[in-house]
This record gives C-alpha cells, sequence and structure tokens, in this order.
C-alpha cells in the first residue's frame, strides 16, 4: 500500500479564465502571475499540473499584464517553457472534469478529479465575466472540497467562483475566512463603477469574513481546506499555503517532494 502511495501521481488542476474581451468593453483575460508562479511552486513540490479553462485552448492573458512593468520571473520562465506552453494553448475545456462533462466526453482518466490533491482558481478580471455562478466550476469546486475532500485555492478575482459553491447544503464561504481582490484595489484602477460585481462585495454576500490587507500586499487566508490569495503579489505564498494543508492531509494528497520549509522559501 505505501508503495502504490509513493509511485501514484499526485496532480492540481490550475483553472483559468477564457473571458478576453470585457462585458464592461475592455481587453481583459488572466493576470499570467496566478497561473505562472503557483505552476513552479508546485511542480516542484512533485506535483503534475494540468491547466484548464472556462472554454478550453489558449486563455486570454490581459495585455495590461505585459505593460505593468512587474513581470514576475516566473512568468518569463512559464513563456520561454515549450512544455508548460503546450500545456497553456491547448488548456483542456473545464467541463471535462465537471460530472456532466465527463460522462459526455468519455474523458481520461487523467481528467477525474478523484486523481486531484488540489484545484486553484486563477485571476484576472475577465473571470468577473465567466467565473460567476459558472455551473462548471461550481461542479468542480464542491465535487474537490465536498467528495475528493482535497485543498481549494482561489486567487486575487478567482474566488469569484467560489460564491455559490455549497458543501452539505450550505454556502461553502458562509462562515470562511477569506481574502479576495479588494474594492479599495478596483477603486485604484478606476473599475469600482464600471464592473459588474467586485469580488470583496460578492464574497460578503456569500457570508465570508473578507480579510484585505492594503492594496498590492501579498495576503493569503486558510481556513480549513478553502486557501485564498488577495492579488498578484499572493501568488507565491497561496502556492505554499496550499502546499501546508496538502501536507496537512496525509499522503494520499501530500507527495513525497512536499517537504516542510520555513516559512517565506
Amino acid at each position: 500500500k505505501n508503495l502504490r502511495i509513493v509511485i501514484s501521481m499526485y496532480r492540481v488542476l490550475l483553472i483559468c479564465t477564457s473571458a478576453g474581451e470585457a462585458s464592461w468593453g475592455a481587453k481583459t483575460g488572466l493576470w499570467l502571475d496566478e497561473l505562472s508562479i503557483p505552476y513552479y511552486i508546485l511542480k516542484d513540490a512533485g506535483y503534475e499540473i494540468e491547466i484548464c479553462s472556462i472554454k478550453g485552448g489558449k486563455p486570454p492573458v490581459d495585455p495590461s499584464f505585459f505593460t505593468s512593468g512587474d513581470i514576475h520571473e516566473k512568468s518569463s520562465q512559464f513563456i520561454d517553457d515549450s512544455e508548460a506552453q503546450k500545456k497553456f494553448n491547448n488548456s483542456i475545456p473545464l467541463r471535462e472534469f465537471s460530472t456532466n462533462g465527463r460522462l459526455e466526453s468519455k474523458s481520461p482518466e487523467s481528467h477525474d478529479l478523484l486523481q486531484y490533491s488540489a484545484i486553484l482558481l486563477c485571476g484576472g478580471h475577465g473571470c468577473v465575466d465567466d467565473f460567476v455562478d459558472n455551473e462548471d466550476i461550481r461542479d468542480v469546486v464542491e465535487f474537490m472540497y465536498s467528495i475528493r475532500k482535497g485543498c481549494v485555492g482561489a486567487i486575487c478575482h478567482g474566488p469569484l467562483g467560489l460564491a455559490n459553491c455549497k458543501h452539505e447544503g450550505k454556502l461553502i464561504l458562509a462562515g470562511k475566512f477569506v481574502a479576495a481582490f479588494s474594492n479599495e484595489e478596483e477603486e485604484v484602477l478606476g473599475l469600482s463603477d464600471v464592473l459588474p460585481v467586485l469580488t470583496e462585495d460578492l464574497m460578503d454576500r456569500a457570508g465570508a469574513v473578507c480579510v484585505p490587507a492594503e492594496p498590492w500586499k501579498a495576503n493569503v487566508v486558510v481556513d480549513g481546506r478553502l486557501v485564498t490569495g488577495q492579488n498578484p503579489q499572493s501568488s507565491l505564498e497561496i502556492a505554499l499555503r496550499m502546499l501546508d494543508v496538502l501536507r496537512s492531509l496525509g499522503d494520499e494528497f501530500s507527495s513525497p517532494l512536499n517537504v516542510n520549509k520555513p516559512w517565506g522559501m
């Protein structure tokens, strides 16, 4: 039995937006750091990383990411990494991981969430248009949280996908401490009165206790098996805290390479 655990593949599913043309008239998409940094941190800890998106194919990256002047070295590495780019450019439609989608498409065993230790909802303003009340996200989150009983992570605008998810008949977020892209950060960007929904507001409506930090400061909150991060600056820490949670869940979820390290490493 121990041998089986050691040689079995440990997997994490990273979930991206497919919305590149925003309903409010802007070019939008994924904020790449929120995918690339967890990709490498989790991969280096012994996890096979699968990338999916709402519609499949190449997820749009927010054009302002490339002009922000603050591109993390992991994103530069990701852009030059042929293996990572192949996964990114051919991201799997999220529906293939959902219960109904797997039945319809007869998708392979590698799309069975029972084979995964965790999922991470990556952010970017595109999530505002296609993560809110998305039935496939809801199905995948509820399966990972309630049936697989693994780790669920969400960063920046990613927590929008959690708002309507339920566990044992109640909203997963009810009473949970969370971090998410703050109303103050949207205000700094001049988007408070432009977006159809504000992430922090939706967290409040779902009964979560939102604990925002100052704009653009790393802020990650762990509440049980739920790990949430506020903004792109939280991308490193959310991956590290997810690894902490996975270690706490034991050998079924934690890769042998997922060893404890001092905080901040």
